[in-house]
C-alpha cells in the first residue's frame, strides 16, 4: 500500500518545513520558500477544470517498483483528487480543498481528514489549499526549472515537471516526477497524465466515508506509510 500512497503523502509532508533550499546535486532546481505572510505570485489562470487519466510508475532506489492506474480531477479554488487504481480496483485517494486534507487507504480501510489549520506544520509554514493548487497545476514561478525542497538535514524531496503543452491556452506539465531523499533511501513516482481535458463544467464529487472506515491520526498514518 505504502508504493502507492508515499508520494501522494510527500505533496503534503513537503510543507512541513518553513525554509527550503536547494540540494547541492540540483543547482538549476527552484528553491521554495513558503511562510504565513507571503504566497508565490502566479500569472492569471486561464484554466478552471482538469481532467485526465493518470498512470503512476512508483520507484525505489531509482528502480521500478510497481505501477497502477488512475484519474486526476481538479476545478480550480475548490477541490483536487488524485485516485489510484491497480487491477481495476481503487487501492488510494488523495483529496485537497480549501477545507481539508484527506488521505484514504482503501485497502485498509483507513483514512485521515484534517483542517489546513488542524496541522502545525502546515499552519505555520503558511501552506494552504492554494499553495497544493499551485503545485499541482504546475503554476509555482519557475516551475519548469524543477522545485527542490530541504525538510531537514536528511531528507530532501524534488519535484520536476516535463512534457508542457498548452491546455486551453495555458502551459501545462503532462508528466510530475517526485523524488524523495531520507538518508541512503530514494524512493518517489512518475505520475504521467493522458487524455488530458480542460472542462470549465467540471463537478467532482467530495469523497463521503463509509462507517466500515477507521480515521486515523495524520501522524500515525504518514509514520505507517513511509517505513
Amino acid at each position: 500500500m505504502k508504493k502507492y500512497l508515499v508520494p501522494l503523502l510527500a505533496l503534503v509532508l513537503l510543507a512541513s518545513c518553513r525554509t527550503h533550499k536547494n540540494t547541492a546535486d540540483t543547482p538549476s532546481a527552484t528553491a521554495v520558500t513558503t511562510t504565513p505572510d507571503a504566497k508565490p505570485t502566479r500569472t492569471a489562470p486561464k484554466l478552471n477544470g482538469v481532467a485526465a487519466r493518470l498512470n503512476f510508475t512508483a520507484l525505489q532506489q531509482g528502480v521500478k517498483k510497481a505501477s497502477a492506474g488512475g484519474y486526476l480531477r481538479m476545478k480550480r479554488d475548490e477541490i483536487i483528487q488524485v485516485r489510484l487504481v491497480a487491477l481495476i480496483v481503487e487501492v488510494g485517494r488523495l483529496e485537497l480543498t480549501p477545507e481539508y486534507l484527506l488521505v484514504q487507504d482503501r485497502m485498509n480501510k483507513q483514512y485521515v481528514r484534517v483542517a489546513w489549520d488542524d496541522v502545525p506544520q502546515l499552519k505555520q509554514a503558511g501552506v494552504s489549499f492554494d499553495t497544493m493548487q499551485q503545485l499541482f497545476w504546475g503554476e509555482y514561478p519557475n516551475a519548469k526549472k524543477g522545485l527542490t525542497l530541504t525538510l531537514d538535514s536528511k531528507t530532501s524531496i524534488r519535484l520536476a515537471y516535463a512534457d508542457w503543452d498548452k491546455l486551453a491556452g495555458q502551459d501545462f506539465p503532462q508528466q510530475m516526477t517526485l523524488t524523495i531523499q531520507s538518508g541512503q533511501n530514494n524512493y518517489g513516482g512518475i505520475f504521467r497524465y493522458a487524455n488530458l481535458q480542460a472542462d470549465d463544467h467540471i463537478e467532482v464529487q467530495p469523497t463521503a466515508i463509509s462507517s466500515s472506515y477507521k480515521q486515523v491520526e495524520l501522524d500515525k498514518i504518514l509514520k505507517q506509510l513511509t517505513k
